[in-house]
């Protein structure tokens, strides 16, 4: 996401007062809460004139701080540049707040990794989990988000519940606006998540299925090129198919070995995607980066492209 570290002045740890640990009880992997629910499966796409950022939940999680938590990737395109992905760490309490426990973070420059910068883990040195989003957001609340003394601190303040917001995906209602840092605007809906993130703007958003119809009976067979690519380690690929009949939809290495099998039933006719998430969709298999072909068939329509896996 568009983060505070780049585009806010930082605060120092002298300003902020290290965040009290989280409270007793324990933590989740169902992050189910009104304003920031991450189900797996689900994909968020914001954009502005120049940038735009995926939001995916994996099926993966990371153990951090003592505490397994949820992956969700954020892959950010600059004028359709690759510039930046991270595997962030979030996972709920008993009482329904969402909490975050850091980033592992790639930026990259020309197809290549060239940085780590804003990495950082709840646990190591001053390092603590943070707030993402309180169980029942309410005006004038204040906590801390991100406490990683000299990588970066967030604040936040609710300063508004229940305005109504219009985008591209949609309008919504019951909003919450969320102010970062005195500074940074960001907006949250009921059931989707952020909807707004300092001119960034949610543009489309999914459900939670691996496999979701999305689209009326089309006119003829098409298969999409994979979005986002290259990717690492998640990506999506459209199809749609005329009629009803056996589907198949594998992804092949460039020697022809079969790596992974993501649709292989009889399917209705419609529009589909699927989510290919590296080890989840590979039988817990690590790929190497590279070329890799997927190929549809369907009755006697076949057609192959390539995607490409950064690591």
């Amino acid at each position: 996401m568009k983060k505070s570290l780049f585009f806010l002045p930082f605060i120092s740890a002298f300003a902020v007062a290290q965040p009290p640990p989280p409270p007793p009880g324990g933590f989740s992997l169902n992050i189910d809460n009104e304003f920031l629910p991450y189900a797996v499966g689900m994909v968020n796409v914001l954009r502005d004139p120049t940038i735009e950022v995926r939001v995916s939940v994996l099926d993966q999680t990371e153990l951090v701080a003592g505490v397994t938590t949820r992956v969700i990737e954020e892959y950010e395109l600059e004028n359709g540049q690759l510039i930046e992905i991270s595997r962030n760490f979030y996972a709920q309490h008993d009482d329904g707040t969402v909490w975050y426990f850091g980033e592992d973070v790639d930026i990259y420059q020309n197809g290549q990794i060239v940085g780590h910068g804003g990495t950082w883990r709840a646990g190591e040195g001053q390092n603590q989990p943070g707030i993402m989003m309180p169980a029942q957001p309410a005006v004038g609340q204040t906590y801390t988000m991100e406490y990683a003394p000299g990588i970066v601190i967030e604040t936040a303040e609710i300063v508004s519940v229940g305005e109504t917001y219009v985008t591209p995906a949609g309008t919504f209602d019951n909003v919450v606006t969320v102010l970062e840092n005195g500074v940074s605007i960001k907006k949250y809906a009921p059931g989707v998540g952020m909807v707004y993130d300092d001119g960034i703007i949610l543009e489309s958003y999914s459900g939670v299925s691996d496999v979701e119809e999305v689209g009326d009976i089309p006119l003829d067979f098409t298969l999409a090129q994979n979005y986002p690519n290259p990717f690492n380690p998640s990506t999506v690929i459209r199809y749609a198919i005329p009629r009803q009949g056996s589907v198949a939809l594998k992804v092949y290495d460039m020697t022809g070995r079969e790596v992974a099998t993501l649709v292989n039933e009889n399917k209705s006719p419609g529009e589909y995607e699927v989510h290919f998430d590296i080890g989840a969709e590979t039988g817990g298999q690590d790929l190497a980066a590279g070329v890799y072909l997927y190929r549809l068939t369907a009755g006697d329509f076949s057609q192959t492209k390539k995607l490409l896996l950064l690591k």
